[in-house]
């Protein structure tokens, strides 16, 4: 999957209000090869009850996001985030503070 793809999907999501971080990797997906995957942090009183409300809240601010994107030819159909969307408590970071991708694929492998 191209960087800017990536990129791309973590702007969008970085635009919802109760979004902290967001990072999106490439995953295998058996019908394009790989396809993206968002984990993406919500801020601390998001957290909770209303986290499957956020969830919702945040997919389909998504989908909306990129359908324009879609119909404005910036983001083809194949590129939608099929891989789905986890939020986990917080990202692995290494030493210097930087999100480590790596780490993320390998708990995509343990699923």
């Amino acid at each position: 999957m191209f960087h800017c793809v990536e990129k791309y999907h973590e702007n969008v999501l970085m635009l919802h209000e109760n979004v902290v971080e967001a990072v999106v990797i490439g995953i295998a997906d058996e019908h394009s090869g790989e396809a993206p995957k968002a984990f993406v942090v919500l801020k601390d009183a998001s957290r909770g009850v209303d986290e499957i409300a956020d969830f919702a809240s945040i997919r389909s601010f998504l989908i909306t996001r990129l359908e324009k994107a879609v119909d404005s030819e910036k983001l083809f159909p194949h590129k939608y985030l099929r891989g789905g969307i986890e939020v986990p408590e917080e990202m692995p970071k290494s030493a210097s503070g930087k999100t480590l991708r790596r780490v993320l694929r390998e708990r995509i492998g343990k699923h």
